[in-house]
C-alpha cells in the first residue's frame, strides 16, 4: 500500500503537478490509519443480574459511533470492536419482568492490544553427526616447513684468454 502512495506521488512530481506536497500528507496519513490500526474485538461479561431481570439493555459508544443493543440474561455478554487505543464506553440498563429499568451504569475502557504473539517456535533437526567411542581422532597433520632459499655465491668463471 505504501509503495503504491508513493508511485502515485513520483507520477505527481514527474508530470509536475502544482504543489504535490499538500497531496502527500493527506493521502499518506490516510494509508497510515488504514495500514496500522488493528481492529480490537473484546467480548465482556456484564455480571450478576437480578432473578427478575429478563434482558439487559447495552449502548457502546466507540470513536462517536453509537450501537444499542438488547441482551438476554442467558448469554450476559456483549462483544465491543474498534480501532486499537480507542475509547469505549457502555450504558447498561437492566429490565425487569414487569417493564421496569434500572438506573443506568456506565463503564469506560480503553481497547488496548492486551495478547501476547503466539508461542510459533518449532525445533526441527538439522543435522546429526555419530563418533564412535574409542575411534582414533585423526592425525593432524602440521604444514611442511618451507625452508627458505639458499642463496649460492656466484660461480666465478676462469678468464678468456
Amino acid at each position: 500500500m505504501k509503495l503504491a502512495i508513493w508511485l502515485w506521488y513520483a507520477l505527481l512530481v514527474f508530470f509536475r503537478v502544482k504543489k504535490p506536497g499538500r497531496a502527500k500528507p493527506f493521502v499518506i496519513s490516510i494509508a497510515e490509519k488504514q495500514i496500522m490500526a488493528d481492529l480490537m474485538i473484546y467480548t465482556l461479561d456484564l455480571g450478576p443480574v437480578d432473578p427478575d431481570v429478563v434482558e439487559r439493555e447495552v449502548t457502546i459508544v466507540v470513536g462517536g459511533n453509537t450501537t444499542t443493543t438488547k441482551v438476554s440474561v442467558d448469554s450476559n455478554s456483549v462483544e465491543v470492536s474498534g480501532p486499537q487505543d480507542a475509547e469505549a464506553s457502555l450504558t447498561i440498563v437492566d429490565v425487569d419482568d414487569a417493564g421496569n429499568k434500572s438506573v443506568p451504569v456506565e463503564h469506560s475502557l480503553v481497547l488496548s492490544d492486551t495478547v501476547a504473539p503466539g508461542a510459533n517456535a518449532v525445533v526441527t533437526v538439522k543435522d546429526v553427526k555419530e563418533i564412535a567411542d574409542g575411534a582414533p581422532e585423526p592425525p593432524v597433520e602440521e604444514p611442511p616447513v618451507e625452508e627458505p632459499p639458499v642463496e649460492e655465491p656466484p660461480v666465478e668463471e676462469p678468464p678468456v684468454e
